[in-house]
């Protein structure tokens, strides 16, 4: 169902030309909001403003600015973004393309970095994925959300108390914490879903299918979507920590690093957890075919039993004058009491063989 979308959103930008912003993915917003932080090392100043606001915030030299703009569909506010911090056409289409794979792309003044940001909604068990991309310049930072809500709570708290070094960095320090933020996310859903793998497993012990299975099939689907994402936001790190530029600071590279270790961890609990819905299926499969087994166990124990109580009643049912037992007034009982004796033999016997 999802890949069918996404074709109708490309096939809707058919025969356009490159650069032309045509919004692809759910529209979960209204407007558009622009919100900021604007800081140094003794300052820091919040706020919220419309677009040609921006410059008042902008004009204050040794100070690092997030703008934080929460709304990627309406083309109007996203054009004029690009036309006034000068960007280039194509990453504008991109930002407004929420279908984007991670990466990362160097422009002469300015980088670009596309990621997903993963949440879990708790009581239901679903993994939602929204879109951050993110230009980084000498002094400015700009993230564009699908809406409002992000995993950046911890950032924006640091910046507020000054804690740790990043209201003394510059904007690498916080395209590092922004990052780290996002694959930290990371941690805890896959610690969810861990956690729900362990129950599915369980409950397929004890319950042997059915809920179990179809919890199974979600998880499947979770972890699949998640590992698409994982593996292109591991070159984006790996890439930044590469990268030859000048708006990446040496001292910042050895932070990066340390995310990079992390999605390599991530990467490799998401590769575990396939190994182990691999093994819980083939464990569904084998209590499956354990419960057929004993089933069948039984259904050959009751024919069995059954099969010798049949064969006298079929000779007792034959049409002979000259049997004996047909003219006793004790050969119908002596007959029932025959086959019962016979299977309650039977039964005893496949007890102490522990067959039954």
């Amino acid at each position: 169902m999802k890949s069918f979308s996404i074709g109708k959103e490309q096939a809707r930008k058919a025969g356009l030309s490159p650069g032309t912003l045509v919004f692809s993915g759910e529209r979960r917003m209204e407007t558009v909001t622009i919100r900021g932080i604007t800081y140094n090392e003794s300052f820091i100043e919040e706020f919220e403003l419309k677009l040609e606001d921006v410059d008042s915030k902008l004009n204050k030299p040794g100070h690092v600015t997030w703008l934080d703009v929460s709304g990627v569909h309406d083309e109007v506010v996203i054009r004029a973004i690009g036309e006034k911090f000068g960007l280039h056409p194509l990453l504008l289409e991109d930002v407004m393309n929420t279908q984007q794979r991670p990466k990362l792309e160097s422009y002469d003044d300015y980088l670009f970095v596309v990621v997903k940001m993963l949440d879990m909604v708790a009581h239901k068990h679903v993994v939602t994925e929204e879109q951050m991309a993110m230009v980084v310049m000498p002094n400015l930072v700009i993230t564009f959300q699908e809406e409002e809500g992000d995993v950046f709570d911890h950032v924006r708290l640091r910046l507020r108390t000054g804690k740790g070094k990043i209201r003394s960095r510059k904007c690498d320090y916080l395209t590092y914490a922004l990052l780290d933020a996002i694959v930290d996310e990371y941690f805890f859903i896959l610690e969810a879903i861990g956690e729900e793998l362990d129950d599915v497993e369980e409950g397929l012990i004890h319950e042997g299918g059915g809920k179990s299975l179809e919890r199974m099939q979600v998880l499947k689907r979770q972890i699949i979507g998640i590992r698409k994402h994982i593996w292109p936001t591991r070159e984006v790190v790996s890439g930044l920590t590469r990268l030859e530029s000048d708006l990446i600071q040496g001292e910042t590279i050895v932070f990066l690093r340390d995310v990079h270790d992390h999605i390599m961890q991530v990467a490799e609990t998401v590769e575990s957890f396939r190994d182990i819905l691999g093994s819980i299926q083939d464990l569904h499969m084998s209590v499956v075919n354990n419960k057929m087994n004993e089933v069948m166990k039984v259904l050959a124990g009751i024919s069995t039993i059954f099969l010798p109580m049949t064969l006298v009643a079929g000779i007792y049912g034959m049409n002979f004058d000259f049997m004996p037992e047909l003219h006793q007034k004790w050969g119908y009982p002596a007959s029932l009491v025959l086959m019962g004796g016979i299977g309650l033999g039977m039964y005893f016997y496949f007890r102490t063989r522990k067959w039954f």
